[in-house]
């Protein structure tokens, strides 16, 4: 690789930036976030690195599109792309999604094409077309395998602006059902009941498939369950007809109506509660505090970063990562949660202003940023980011607070 112009000593300039603060933006609901997540604002470094040609890195428009910046985890996404952007010199143009239709979704994609994005981050999006758009459009992309169908895979697979598919399997929703009705079992939880979307969602079918081998390999009784979308009359339900049976219950759910008919019920002091989506922004940390949820999930915002990453590489015309088809990236998991301390620092130090990741961890995947290191060893390093002994809170605090200059 030729000489370039780079930061000789990112880490120690970073660490000086970072001791500026101020207030943090609004909180979250739903996923890990809360009303003031009370995370200290870093000054961010602005560095200047240039490419072989001795242009400059960055100026890159990325597009995103989410429901809106209301919902907590949206708003966690959007915390973590905003750092992202900062500290490499681009730009993040969000659409506001009502629903994840098929049409809605072409349209977003349409849009933000439209208005010069250089790539777009898929959350969701699954028909070749929109692939092919993209393809012809010169527009990057990176996606999750649940939109890496068969049928996708025909345009995308060798294609310049294919920048990847994170590999759900390897830590999302099958692992998310499967560790909250672990954790509850742990817990004391021997026969459970859970709840889900209908059949047929794939989120919702992978969560269940978690739940039922977490039962099975922990030696607990999955007694009853409910899919559905009634959250509230399938919990009501289940109580009914089987509450004084169960002494565990888990459910794929947004909002807090399973425990309000857990207290309506009251079966609260005889049922662990483990919900994948934490119930809402404000009541989680109490409910925790109360016993009325025994585990919920945090820290399922920071894989945008990967995304944002892959994109920043490919745009940049910097070394690629898991740049072979199918050009599957290993993901950066959620963690359980089991008491208002872990619920507390999760928004705090992964849902806050910083994405868990600092500058370094970012930069360092990128090879004008750090050349000196081969593309194996960023790839290395970007796996080790999914590693249990990496992303944990236990670590992920400290390091944080270090950047933030709260230690």
């Amino acid at each position: 690789m030729k000489m370039r112009k780079i930061l000789c000593i990112v880490l120690a300039l970073m660490m000086v930036l970072s001791l500026a603060a101020c207030g943090s933006k609004d909180g979250d609901e739903g996923s890990g976030g809360e009303d003031d997540p009370g995370t200290n604002t870093p000054e961010l470094p602005s560095e200047t690195v240039t490419d072989d040609e001795g242009n400059e890195v960055g100026g890159y428009k990325i597009g995103f599109f989410y429901l809106p910046e209301s919902d907590g985890l949206s708003a966690q996404f959007h915390r973590a792309l905003d750092f992202c952007a900062q500290i490499t010199n681009c730009e993040i143009e969000y659409y506001d999604m009502m629903t994840f239709s098929a049409e809605e979704v072409n349209t977003a994609v349409e849009t933000l094409v439209s208005t010069g994005c250089d790539g777009i981050i898929m959350i969701s999006g699954t028909a070749p077309s929109l692939y092919e758009y993209m393809n012809e459009q010169g527009v990057y992309y990176c996606g999750l395998t649940r939109s890496y169908t068969d049928e996708v895979a025909m345009v995308v697979d060798g294609s310049e602006y294919n920048c990847g598919f994170l590999d759900e399997s390897s830590g999302n929703n099958y692992e998310l059902g499967y560790m909250v009705a672990e954790s509850i079992i742990k817990q004391g939880a021997t026969k459970i009941a859970y709840m889900a979307a209908a059949t047929g969602s794939e989120i919702a079918d992978e969560r269940v498939r978690g739940f039922e081998a977490a039962a099975a390999d922990n030696g607990a009784e999955i007694v009853t369950s409910y899919r559905g979308s009634d959250y509230a009359t399938g919990a009501a339900d289940i109580l009914s007809t089987r509450g004084t049976e169960i002494d565990g219950l888990v459910a794929d759910a947004t909002g807090d109506a399973v425990i309000a008919a857990i207290n309506s019920a009251g079966l609260s002091d005889s049922i662990l509660y483990g919900q994948v989506n934490a119930p809402s922004a404000s009541d989680t940390s109490e409910y925790l505090d109360t016993g009325h949820l025994a585990a919920t999930t945090g820290g399922n915002n920071t894989y945008v970063c990967q995304m944002f990453m892959q994109l920043f590489n490919a745009i940049s015309g910097a070394d690629r990562l898991f740049d072979t088809d199918p050009k599957l990236i290993p993901m950066i998991p959620s963690f359980v949660i089991t008491n208002s301390q872990e619920w507390d620092d999760a928004n705090t130090y992964v849902g806050g202003d910083v994405p868990g990741l600092i500058p370094e961890d970012i930069l360092a995947l990128n090879s004008w940023y750090t050349p000196d290191t081969t593309v194996e060893e960023k790839e290395e390093l970007m796996t080790k980011y999914t590693t249990s002994e990496f992303w944990n809170l236990e670590n992920i605090v400290p390091r944080v607070k270090e950047y933030l200059g709260e230690e």
